[in-house]
């Protein structure tokens, strides 16, 4: 009895002793795969936004375009990273920058298997268009200006000053909106995220497109969105315009309300609304315009802001040229092509 308890231990032993470095190995490759997909998200998304920021300064200015692509790119990457490749469109008419970058990952792990380290490549490629809406990018923000006597009066001329706070649905406000393609969530990361970024989608199905004649009580539609009511959803949306507000500030410390480099995250566009009547989540509000403005200040939920000018539908906040498709006229829009 005694000897074979002895034999079923030993056999155990020597399982183990074959599958526990196995599983050791395996679980150990995990985390380094773990840390390996961590750095490809943060450089692809440094190659985006260096990609938007870029195609910001086209059709007009492709020196500015490749300076500006390089900046960013460098902004978001990590000062190892090798230089960043950038080339600009090189027709008569550019209309799109594409960004590569790579970054050498060490293995932590791996190294006892002979990996030593993994080299991480990711592309982006962001162009300019003209379309009747919008598909958002780093400037357009999911907040609203209310104007309910409309785009006539409101939000008034060039320079003028907007206070809004967040007490009451109506004039003198602001909310959040639930632009297409936006999580259903309440939660402050998200806002937070979606705002100092940017809304943008590169489906076609999620166009917001603005209708001068629309009134309250719509069907949500692309001219038609819900709102957003969530406590938490307003501190995340405040958080994410201190954080514009803070980047600016460091970017572009000589910039201002009238004189701006267009791709200063300060600079942002926000849908004009008409809220009469809204209540709470479940109400949509039409959408009439879109303005762009200079983001002052926001102190709790108080938010101040430069108007600059309101643009026509898929308009892009301090585009360089108002001609996107060769012998058409109609505002620019960055959008992600890759």
């Amino acid at each position: 009895m005694n000897r074979k308890s002895n034999r079923s231990r030993g056999q155990i032993a020597v399982i183990l002793a074959v599958v526990l470095p196995v599983v050791v190995g395996v679980v150990a490759l995990g985390a380094d795969f773990a840390v390996m997909y961590f750095n490809w998200v943060q450089l692809q998304k440094a190659a985006d936004s260096a990609a938007l920021a870029g195609a910001g300064y086209l059709p007009n200015d492709t020196n500015g375009a490749k300076n500006a692509a390089i900046t960013y790119a460098k902004l978001n990457g990590e000062p190892s990273d090798p230089a960043p490749t950038v080339t600009v469109d090189g027709s008569a008419f550019p209309t799109w920058v594409q960004v590569q970058l790579s970054r050498q990952v060490p293995y932590s792990f791996g190294r006892a298997l002979g990996l030593t380290t993994a080299t991480l490549n990711v592309t982006a490629k962001a162009g300019i268009t003209s379309v009747n809406g919008t598909y958002g990018g780093s400037h357009t923000l999911p907040l609203w200006i209310d104007c309910p006597a409309g785009l006539s009066t409101c939000p008034g001329a060039t320079g003028t000053q907007i206070t809004l706070g967040n007490t009451v649905y109506g004039p003198g406000n602001w909310g959040l909106l639930q632009l297409p393609g936006m999580a259903n969530s309440n939660g402050k990361p998200y806002f937070e995220n979606i705002v100092s970024n940017g809304w943008s989608s590169n489906n076609p199905a999620n166009v917001v497109v603005a209708d001068p004649t629309g009134t309250p009580g719509c069907a949500p539609g692309p001219s038609c969105v819900q709102v957003d009511t969530g406590n938490a959803s307003l501190q995340g949306a405040a958080a994410g315009v201190q954080a514009r507000i803070n980047q600016g500030l460091s970017q572009y410390p000589g910039d201002s309300a009238t004189s701006f480099d267009p791709n200063n995250p300060r600079v942002v566009e926000i849908p004009i609304v008409n809220s009469t009547g809204v209540t709470g989540g479940s109400s949509s509000v039409p959408i009439l315009g879109f303005a762009e403005v200079w983001i002052n200040s926001v102190v709790g939920s108080t938010m101040t802001f430069t108007f600059i000018t309101s643009n026509s539908p898929g308009g892009v906040p301090g585009g360089t040229s108002t001609t996107c498709t060769p012998g058409n006229s109609g505002p620019c829009l960055v959008v992600l092509e890759q």
